[in-house]
């Protein structure tokens, strides 16, 4: 099952990065594509991440974001496409499955920062499990500090399927827990600051300027506004 996919357009190079997954063997590959013919493709690559699940990822220049299942937060380098390999990665608190990552903007001490989120998926569903169950997943604040590696700064109790980080709030799609906006100005000290729920299971979420669009499911999409997140 191909679960995540980001794409990557330099000198002249259209390919995209894929996670994929059977529930025991996890891998991403990189794939070629013909911009004049998209039907031509090929595949650049393929690199084994030996774990239950591979699901979020984001590829920043000559490196890539996973969110691993149970081997945590991961960090690729594909400097070249032909050879890429793990360089580093971090099992999260509670050995919860990591579902979804993105970098956070700005930096603490020159430290870079990622926001990571985590619970039961079930894979042939697309769906976030047990979400309402204390311990089931968890948000988790992660710096990469060049002295100390990869660490868990600030964790909320909170599973959800999907991340994205606008200024200091992320927005996760928390399944039946709807969707939940965290304060994240504090790393060491994340916090709820509003829950939207009642609307079905959310499945994803995505924000354009004051409007978040969230994914129902059969329920289709439903759009909020929080210009005032709080």
């Amino acid at each position: 099952y191909a679960l995540g996919v980001d794409t990557f357009f330099e000198r002249g190079y259209d390919r995209v990065f894929v996670t994929a997954s059977k529930g025991t063997d996890s891998r991403l590959f990189i794939v070629n594509f013909d911009s004049s013919d998209v039907t031509n493709t090929s595949f650049i690559s393929e690199l084994p991440l030996f774990s239950n699940l591979a699901r979020g990822i984001e590829v920043d220049n000559n490196r890539t974001l996973l969110a691993m299942g149970n081997r945590g937060f991961g960090i690729v380098d594909n400097f070249l496409h032909t050879k890429t390999y793990l360089t580093n990665n971090l099992v999260l608190p509670g050995d919860v499955d990591a579902l979804d990552v993105t970098q956070v903007a700005g930096t603490t001490a020159g430290n870079e920062t990622y926001a990571v989120v985590a619970g039961d998926f079930d894979i042939a569903g697309n769906r976030l499990l047990n979400s309402l169950q204390p311990g089931s997943g968890g948000f988790f604040i992660i710096e990469n500090d060049s002295a100390n590696g990869l660490a868990v700064t600030g964790q909320l109790d909170v599973a959800a399927s999907s991340v994205t980080v606008i200024g200091h709030y992320a927005y996760l799609a928390a399944g039946d827990g709807g969707l939940v906006i965290v304060d994240i100005s504090d790393h060491q000290s994340p916090r709820i600051i509003s829950r939207i729920t009642g609307h079905g299971f959310v499945h994803d979420v995505d924000i354009n300027g004051n409007i978040a669009y969230l994914a129902l499911g059969s329920a289709g999409v439903l759009t909020v506004d929080f210009s005032h997140p709080a």
